[in-house]
């Protein structure tokens, strides 16, 4: 009974395994790795972070326009205090005056403590606060922006590698089918050697291409572990092969794109509407701003500021000793300071230049980035297109050789061709049908091209 009950036991956990097993290999869509992205991505992780760092620098702006308030703490134990007893003789200021010793003040003690409160607020700043606040929330923005540029981005990625996994397996497919009829053939080139029905060099012929087959498959796998690597690069997530991934391409999408045209995709790719478009002009925002920022601290412009202070010091600790107000140190001042600079030996000078050269180099960089989205949607709609018309080949191309191959069978079952004939034909198919598969997967690319720039 025991031993029933322990191979029970043993029966459920090893099926517990295997369905945990089968929970961590499951199937994952577009969907599943795209929503990875934002804890798997590292790049993303680290955006979030240089955007917390904005957040931060624009709340410390904001704490500009509020008072800075500091707190001095001080004691002293004195172990030869600088001040003894004080006592005066009146007979020896009046004269015939009898002795009259006065003490104007005891002998200093030990202990001493200085406090001191301060409150410093800003009144005029020339700008600068207002100008730091801008220019910092235009920082934010624009990392913000990049962003959800880049997650834009990673998401086209990630789709792209998936249309190629999908259209790598039906390359895999195609050629495991062209592997076979290629053993097929090698034996009967073989044979056909064996008898003098073919030459040697019809039978090397044979065996050459079947070794390109297979060279031809290990390509694709390791194109496909490639592929895979780089997923779980990009969302974290690894996943075993491609069966578990679930995605078909939409091919109609890939039609709708090509079909909005050259003109109308490069219209939108620099709509300023654009996420790109908007960083290059945020980009030029925080630069004018900088500027801005760097004449608010020009030679002469004052910036004024109010401070008010309460100071203690005594040999009595405040609302802890008795009489520690008696000994009358305390006091309350209030200051209007001006500060401003007349020269600096041209710094200030210096950072403004840099300030325009900045934002010069952000108007450079925004065309730059123009011309290269227009030469980058003229070439994606150009390869896209020759891609379309040598897939309408390739398919037409298909349909006659599905035809000859019919007719092949055709005239084996007749007895009039042999079936050498007709797998030579099946795998002049399949090579077109593989030929297919790579335009589509050109196709895609530049479909996903265009859909990231010009947002379709």
């Amino acid at each position: 009974m025991r031993r029933t009950l322990s191979v029970i036991f043993v029966l459920l956990l090893a099926l517990s395994l295997n369905a945990s097993s089968t929970d961590d290999e499951g199937v994952y869509s577009f969907d599943d790795l795209r929503s990875s992205l934002s804890y798997g991505n590292v790049d993303l992780r680290k955006q979030d972070q240089v955007i917390y760092g904005a957040e931060l620098d624009r709340a410390e702006a904001i704490g500009a326009y509020t008072p800075s308030i500091k707190l001095s703490l001080m004691g002293m134990y004195m172990t030869n205090p600088i001040l003894d007893d004080f006592t005066i003789d009146i007979k020896d200021y009046v004269p015939g005056f009898p002795t009259m010793p006065i003490k104007l003040f005891d002998d200093m003690e030990n202990d001493l403590y200085m406090f001191s409160l301060s409150f410093t607020q800003p009144i005029l700043t020339g700008g600068k606060i207002t100008n730091a606040y801008i220019m910092l929330d235009n920082v934010l923005s624009l990392r913000k922006l990049e962003r959800k540029d880049k997650e834009e981005s990673l998401s086209v990625e990630l789709e792209g590698y998936l249309a190629s996994l999908y259209y790598l397996k039906n390359i895999e497919e195609n050629l495991y089918r062209m592997d076979e009829i290629s053993s097929i053939l090698l034996q009967m080139a073989g044979k056909g050697y064996e008898s003098g029905m073919s030459t040697e060099l019809e039978y090397l012929s044979r065996k050459m291409e079947s070794e390109e087959i297979e060279f031809s498959i290990k390509d694709v796998e390791t194109n496909v572990e490639n592929i895979l690597s780089s997923i779980h690069s990009l969302t974290g997530v690894s996943i075993p092969s491609a069966d578990n991934i679930s995605y078909i391409p939409d091919e109609e999408r890939f039609k709708s794109i090509y079909e909005v045209g050259e003109a109308e995709l490069l219209s939108m790719a620099l709509s300023p509407s654009r996420s790109t478009m908007r960083m290059l002009d945020g980009a030029i925002s925080v630069a004018d701003k900088l500027k801005d920022l760097r004449l608010s601290g020009m030679y002469g412009v004052p910036d004024v500021a109010l401070q008010v202070s309460l100071t203690y010091g005594g040999q009595r600790f405040p609302f802890v000793e008795k009489n520690w107000m008696n000994e009358n140190e305390f006091g309350v001042n209030v200051a209007l300071a001006l500060n401003t600079t007349l020269w600096d030996g041209g710094k200030i000078l210096n950072d403004v230049k840099r300030a325009e050269s900045q934002k010069e180099s952000a108007l450079l960089d925004k065309e730059s980035a123009v011309r290269t989205i227009e030469e980058t949607v003229e070439k994606g709609y150009r390869a896209m297109s020759v891609s379309y018309s040598r897939l309408d080949y390739l398919l037409s191309k298909s349909a006659l050789l599905e035809s000859e191959y019919q007719d092949i069978r055709r005239k084996v079952d007749e007895g009039y061709s042999s079936e050498m004939d007709l797998y030579t034909k099946e795998i002049e198919m399949l090579q077109n049908e593989i030929e297919i598969q790579r335009k589509k997967i050109d196709i895609a690319v530049s479909a996903f091209t265009l859909s990231y720039l010009a947002g379709v």
